[in-house]
């Protein structure tokens, strides 16, 4: 047999073995896809995996490109820490609802990789409570990524929720009815009041702030920031020409790295049917002073029943 021929016959494994790979990644990043596309509002899974199973999930992906910039952080790092709570909010606006929204709990694991001429990424799992319930208790996955560019640009975020959720469908169906019988549009002021408390009535109303507010909070968050909600200083129910209902929101958020309260604006719409859209939203020129105590008011008083 000539030379030549053993050349060839030589390289066929590698060739092979390159396709193999091939069809390995585009296998991968298809169900990766199809995961992080899926609707999860009201259908998240029903099994909850190990967090070793959420870990090597995880750290599999990363092994597919051996030559990335890998740097294994302290999950206590702020670093970590600021990354964490814009998955958290990537979290509550894609998957929170009226009736329960998601905290962090703990980080089990993180990893930034630095990508030259694109930004930082980072690769986390951490264990997420559902509340107010706290009877669900999933693991969590996400890559962050901050892009380094001139203009501003909200963080991009790939995540899969490992766990399980109550079935809060009965109880979205049931308020979402009543606010359907109002004869009058629905207002209020200042969730939580002076004291930290939320009245039992306006729970509903404090909630759909906190999971609107979570898109700004994602949005408006790099890795030098740190979000949470403070306060909804008002909301006001408007009319609609649709089964959505649909308000105007004044919220303050905090960022607690710099200590600085901002005001925001925003309209949002819900229904049990398409879960809760931010239609749009603005920080606002104003500066309405939250009175220290300030009593929770509501307009009427009580729902229809």
């Amino acid at each position: 047999m000539s030379p030549f021929k053993w050349v060839v016959l030589g390289l066929l494994p590698l060739i092979n073995g390159f396709a193999l790979l091939k069809d390995h990644l585009q296998s991968f990043e298809m169900t990766r896809t199809a995961m992080d596309s899926e609707n999860l509002h009201n259908e998240l899974p029903h099994s909850t995996l190990h967090l070793e199973e959420a870990e090597a999930a995880l750290e599999k992906s990363m092994e597919l490109n051996p030559d990335l910039r890998m740097e294994k952080l302290n999950p206590a790092n702020y670093r970590a820490t600021r990354a964490a709570q814009v998955a958290v909010h990537y979290l509550n606006y894609k998957q929170g609802s009226l009736f329960c929204h998601f905290s962090r709990r703990k980080i089990e694991n993180a990893t930034l990789e630095e990508i030259p001429g694109v930004g930082n990424k980072y690769f986390l799992t951490f264990i997420e409570d559902e509340t107010p319930s706290k009877h669900a208790t999933g693991v969590y996955t996400a890559e962050i990524l901050f892009r380094h560019t001139i203009t501003k640009m909200a963080p991009e975020v790939n995540s899969t929720y490992y766990g399980c959720v109550k079935n809060i469908s009965e109880d979205e169906n049931t308020f979402y009815v009543r606010m359907r019988k109002q004869h009058q549009l629905v207002a209020g002021k200042y969730i939580p009041d002076g004291h930290g408390n939320i009245p039992t009535e306006m729970e509903p109303f404090w909630h759909l702030g906190y999971t609107a507010s979570s898109y700004i909070m994602w949005k408006e968050s790099n890795e030098s920031t740190l979000f949470n909600m403070e306060t909804v200083l008002s909301f006001q129910q408007l009319e609609t020409e649709n089964d959505s209902l649909a308000f105007d929101y004044v919220v303050l958020l905090h960022e607690m790295v710099s200590q600085e309260v901002t005001q925001w604006t925003m309209q949002v719409c819900w229904s049990p049917f398409q879960g809760v859209k931010v239609l749009h939203y603005s920080q606002s020129s104003e500066n309405i002073q939250f009175p220290g105590d300030a009593k929770a008011i509501m307009s009427p008083t009580s729902l229809d029943k």
